[in-house]
């Protein structure tokens, strides 16, 4: 079991003339922090997280979302995952999944999330940070439909074709079966630099 007071108690040193300078810290982050109930119920949220979700303010999202697996998790499994990871290993660092927006948008977000646990080991709250990654994923799903494209025209063709790097080393070779000679006669032949 990890030592709250521990971290808790290093943390405040860092802001030992001015303990305001914390809250501040907090307030003003520019992701989105937060603690939740283990029933699924946000007990404080920083105003950057609002804007994420899409609320005006920190109470509105507060009053607003009573269960976060249903309201936010655009996949309650993944909500049921994470609880999980947090119940076996107390922890989650870098956990992405999709979230929903107040206007049922939904964003992927990257949390890092921390179970707080009493004398008992029973936890008593989440404390996590959140971060916007949709862009990211974005691109990522760009990249990943783009290569898919360039693949499904590699192979479609009936040429030899063949990627070689810099120093002219072969790193891709596509020879497809239907060559009428497969012995280095080809006629065509598309060459790919890297």
């Amino acid at each position: 079991m990890t030592d709250n007071r521990h971290c808790s108690k290093n943390s405040m040193l860092l802001f030992k003339n001015d303990p305001e300078d914390c809250l501040e810290v907090l307030k003003n982050a520019p992701i989105g922090i937060f603690t939740s109930s283990p029933q699924g119920r946000f007990l404080s949220v920083n105003p950057a997280l609002s804007h994420l979700l899409g609320y005006d303010s920190a109470e509105k999202l507060i009053d607003s979302i009573t269960h976060i697996c249903s309201q936010i998790y655009a996949d309650p499994e993944e909500r049921e995952a994470l609880e999980r990871i947090l119940n076996d290993h107390g922890q989650a660092a870098n956990y992405e999944c999709r979230w929903m927006r107040r206007d049922g948008s939904v964003v992927w977000v990257s949390n890092s999330i921390h179970a707080v646990r009493d004398e008992n080991g029973s936890i008593t709250h989440y404390q996590a940070f959140v971060l916007d990654i949709t862009c990211r994923k974005q691109n990522e799903r760009s990249l990943y439909e783009s290569e898919k494209r360039y693949r499904n025209l590699v192979e479609s063709q009936n040429d030899l074709i063949v990627r070689v790097d810099p120093e002219y080393r072969f790193t891709y070779v596509k020879d497809d079966a239907r060559h009428k000679n497969r012995h280095l006669q080809v006629h065509r032949a598309a060459i790919i630099l890297n």
